[in-house]
């Protein structure tokens, strides 16, 4: 996960300074980060729910 996101910036690091190609980047790199957060968190709550109904079930 660390190297994706070195690599991703060095790739925006090394394209022409072009504002509007640097702004898209940007637009699209934190709407990535957001995107995997959405879907961790989706996870997270889909375990609790999993673990939870499973702990009901033991007792």
């Amino acid at each position: 996960m660390m190297c994706e996101k070195r690599c991703l910036w060095k790739r925006i690091k090394q394209t022409p300074s072009n504002p509007n190609q640097l702004i898209h980047k940007a637009i699209f790199f934190i709407f990535q980060l957001m995107l995997i957060g959405y879907c961790l968190n989706l996870a997270h709550v889909f375990l609790g729910i999993i673990v939870g109904l499973s702990v009901v079930d033991i007792f």
